[in-house]
């Protein structure tokens, strides 16, 4: 069950592997790897999501507010293309991350295939940064993380 949350938060869209890596590791006492390799699992579930068939899904009701916010990050793809954003999901800092990432995707009609290459990429790094900078927290504070 410890892992299915961990999957679950991974998942959601404003706490990711931000969220998802530090309460496996912290709270849950998982194994690192463990911790890690779901967490990413759990993150590539909405892009795949989002980047198909976003615009086919009924329960979006507040549209205006969703394009606003992506709205504000589409420059960085814009002057950088892939890259951009690829840089845009790996930084784990708020307002960044898949759900970001794979909505202006989306909004830009971005093709499908390098978006989620570019979006799975910046997962997988954004990942490695909070399970670094999260071992070396509970490195500082001498809490011993996961098994």
């Amino acid at each position: 069950m410890d892992i299915l949350t961990v999957f679950a938060l991974a998942m959601t869209p404003v706490g990711e592997l931000r969220i998802s890596i530090p309460y496996g590791m912290s709270l849950q006492r998982l194994d690192w790897l463990t911790v890690y390799l779901v967490s990413l699992a759990g993150n590539m579930i909405p892009p795949l999501i989002i980047v198909n068939y976003f615009d086919r899904l009924p329960i979006i009701k507040n549209w205006s507010f969703i394009q606003t916010r992506a709205s504000k990050k589409k420059k960085w793809i814009q002057r950088w293309g892939w890259i951009g954003l690829l840089l845009l999901v790996a930084i784990p800092m708020p307002g960044t991350g898949a759900w970001t990432g794979s909505l202006v995707s989306f909004m830009l009609k971005l093709p499908k295939i390098p978006s989620l290459v570019a979006i799975f990429f910046g997962i997988g790094i954004a990942g490695t940064i909070v399970m670094l900078a999260s071992l070396g927290i509970f490195q500082f504070f001498n809490v011993a993380p996961g098994k």
